[in-house]
């Protein structure tokens, strides 16, 4: 009887270590300039009645212990998207953390259309050069729906290398169907484009 109490107060203790904390964002943040060659790649968008607005999901998850607020987060975002300031999350420590993405609404994979625009300046840290730097996008689909879906961004919070990896906005788009989360820092503003002037 007591080793069965206690094989339940452990199954307990990992139940609850596995459920992720979750925080739900009702505002979208401050607008968001997609470049035009992006909206182009998507056909005949003319008007606002034309696009539709998805929720977006976005999971942090712990690699090394203690590195995040808590091991597992879950940040749910309105329809459209919105703004994560990663200060609130990460913690002041070395380690690495996972990113992971979840909009259930754009289920085509086959149609899906995943840009990232890099809103952080490009570094130097120890001989390589980190973040895309700014006024530049790329078309991420193949690794983000591939390898990343399976096992995250990863990404390391020494030096703020994170920050040069994900500052930005990744663009999420099904037909006439978009979403996007920025990610952001607002105690290290230094790291960041002033301004956005994307080509």
């Amino acid at each position: 009887m007591r080793t069965n109490f206690i094989h339940f107060l452990l199954f307990l203790i990992f139940s609850e270590a596995a459920v992720a904390r979750v925080y739900e964002f009702t505002e979208m943040g401050s607008d968001v300039r997609i470049p035009v060659q992006i909206w182009n790649l998507l056909g005949n968008v003319s008007g606002k009645d034309n696009i539709t607005f998805a929720p977006l999901a976005v999971r942090l998850v712990e690699k090394t212990s203690g590195v995040l607020i808590e091991p597992e987060i879950e940040i749910r975002l309105p329809r459209g998207g919105g703004e994560i300031d990663l200060s609130k999350f990460v913690k002041d420590t070395k380690g690495t953390f996972r990113v992971f993405f979840e909009i259930p609404e754009l289920s085509d994979e086959s149609k899906m259309q995943v840009f990232f625009i890099s809103r952080a300046r490009k570094r130097k840290l120890e001989g390589e050069v980190w973040g895309a730097g700014c006024n530049k996008y790329m078309d991420i689909k193949s690794f983000l729906l591939g390898e990343g879906k399976k096992k995250g961004i990863e990404v390391n919070t020494t030096r703020n290398r994170h920050l040069s990896v994900l500052g930005g906005t990744f663009f999420f788009s099904l037909d006439k169907q978009v979403t996007q989360v920025t990610f952001t820092d607002s105690q290290q503003s230094q790291l960041f484009c002033e301004t956005v002037q994307v080509k």
